[in-house]
């Protein structure tokens, strides 16, 4: 048993949950300035200071990346031994 592989495999699925933790927050902030732009009688300006949901996104990309790079790790070292 490799147990290096199965570690490798374990920290992919840590990032693949901090991609869809990601994903999902930059969703629901999506959503909270959207209602409360609607609510608003004047806008101008008020969407200029929110762009954590862009930026969630993007580290949302790059764990998955990271996540797809230690999952073809993990399963070569699996394939080795």
């Amino acid at each position: 048993m490799n147990k290096d592989a199965y570690i490798i495999l374990g920290m992919a699925a840590f990032f693949l949950l901090l991609f869809i933790t990601a994903f999902l927050r930059a969703r629901v902030d999506d959503r909270k300035i959207d209602d409360a732009i609607c609510q608003r009688k004047d806008v101008k300006g008020y969407g200029a200071f929110h762009i954590e949901s862009g930026s969630l996104r993007i580290g949302g990309w790059i764990c998955l990346l990271i996540a797809l790079v230690l999952f073809i790790m993990g399963i070569a070292f699996l394939a080795t031994k």
